[in-house]
């Protein structure tokens, strides 16, 4: 009896760039250190709460102290939206988010929600748009717009955040959010500003024992702070035409399609 050789396989083993078997992992790492940055500002346990894991292990994997288990590192790449681009594949499956002005392609439409794209002053009004200049398809499993249900996307169209958003950005607005806190950082907001209009800004709340003061802030250090003096005895105030909701979702590279 004649003993076979197994068939060697065709397909070649496969490098990382440069040959560090460790290329991978390191881009990864730094690619959610980044998006913990730029959609967290940095902040560990707001991340860790959207993501529904502990703020113990993120920590720790973010620091480098501990790897995630396979089944914890794939559902924390799943809730940001990071998919494995497969050699052949588009890179448009990659994109957390996309413009779309006409059809809606069928592939995008099964893992994206549509966010309808509206004016700064149609996100105040917090009206059903009729006809929504574009679609966001924003991926489905994104952390940043989970059960979250009153959303649309707005074009920015003034520097008041910069450098962090530039004039053609979009950002994902959630009008059912209006709570402001007197943290040192403000959230961001769509501002109804009684000097600039429509604008996205920093706010948060100032009290003192006789008043109650709305202050918004810009990242852009040439635009001064206003103040909006809110009505002691009206607790809705600040949801019917100051605040058109607060910013959940930030996107610099979105393409119109």
């Amino acid at each position: 009896m004649t003993r076979t050789s197994p068939k060697k396989s065709s397909i070649p083993p496969v490098k990382l760039a440069g040959g560090d078997d460790m290329a991978l992992e390191h881009e990864l790492l730094a690619g959610i250190k980044r998006m913990c940055e730029e959609q967290w500002r940095g902040n560990v346990s707001s991340m860790a709460r959207d993501l529904r894991m502990p703020q113990a292990t993120l920590n720790q994997f973010l620091n480098g102290v501990r790897k995630p288990g396979y089944e914890t590192l794939t559902r924390m790449l799943d809730a940001l939206g990071i998919k494995i681009v497969w050699p052949g594949q588009g890179e448009q499956t990659t994109r957390p988010v996309q413009i779309c002005a006409g059809d809606i392609p069928e592939d995008v439409a099964r893992s994206y929600r549509a966010i309808p794209v509206v004016t700064e002053r149609d996100a105040l009004n917090k009206s059903a748009p009729s006809s929504p200049e574009a679609w966001a398809m924003v991926w489905k499993t994104h952390p940043a717009i989970l059960q979250r249900t009153n959303l649309v996307c707005v074009r920015v169209s003034q520097d008041s955040m910069a450098p962090l958003l530039h004039v053609g950005d979009y950002v994902i607005i959630d009008r059912a959010d209006c709570v402001v806190t007197e943290q040192g950082h403000g959230n961001i907001f769509l501002v109804n500003d009684p000097q600039d209009g429509p604008t996205i800004k920093r706010a948060r709340i100032q009290s003192t024992p006789t008043s109650t003061v709305l202050f918004c802030y810009c990242d852009n250090v040439r635009i001064p702070p206003s103040f909006i003096q809110i009505p002691q005895d009206d607790d809705n105030y600040l949801s019917h035409g100051v605040l058109g909701g607060r910013v959940v979702m930030i996107t610099s590279s979105a393409l119109q399609k």
